[in-house]
């Protein structure tokens, strides 16, 4: 007779036709669960550690009233930005910004705002917001240049600080971009990067 059983039989001594039948013991189930455990606790363990989940994109209220001006005589140059911005659980609620340089003669003008059907997206520290048709908005404007399709804003938040770093020249008249800066959002402080621009 050959001796070798499963841990988990059990009834070896019934017969029935004249062969023998195993029973399976109510705790083989539990021990192998327990097993099927223990060997996916120690993976876990011996695996390097998991990358953390990202942050969610924060949430953005502004309202901006930013200028600036360099140079004297025929040379000044104004800038002038104003506007407002408020997203909130990844829901765009708010956005109007209009941003103007100014000389002596005469002055330029680039605009931005919810008629423009703008669509958001989410970035690793901040938003990109960018309409859905830059060629449309422009012509929607009466510009009669063609000044391409390209039109998105990048709104980077770090601490108390938002950077707005603009590539939309679709939406500007004879002026190449709305101004690139930065906001200190509790006191509104506004720096510019190209305060000649």
């Amino acid at each position: 007779m050959n001796s070798d059983r499963s841990p988990c039989a059990v009834g070896a001594n019934a017969r029935d036709g004249g062969s023998h039948k195993l029973a399976l013991s109510p705790w083989c189930g539990l021990i192998k669960v327990t097993k099927v455990l223990m060997q996916a606790t120690l993976a876990i363990l011996l695996s390097p550690a998991l990358p953390a989940m990202a942050a969610p994109a924060p949430d953005i209220d502004l309202k901006l009233s930013c200028s600036n001006s360099t140079g004297e005589g025929a040379a000044r140059v104004i800038l002038a930005d104003s506007g407002e911005i408020r997203i909130r659980q990844g829901q765009l609620l708010a956005f109007r910004w209009e941003s103007s340089l100014h000389r002596r003669t005469h002055g330029f003008d680039c605009s931005m705002d919810l008629s423009d059907k703008l669509e958001l997206q989410p970035l690793e520290s901040g938003w990109r917001v960018s309409p859905e048709d830059a060629a449309a908005a422009r012509m929607e404007r009466g510009y009669d240049t063609d000044r391409g399709r390209v039109c998105l804003v990048n709104l980077h938040k770090k601490g108390d600080t938002l950077h707005i770093a603009p590539s939309c020249p679709a939406l500007c008249g004879s002026r190449l971009d709305f101004a690139e800066l930065e906001v200190h959002l509790p006191s509104g402080r506004c720096t510019y990067y190209h305060p000649t621009e």
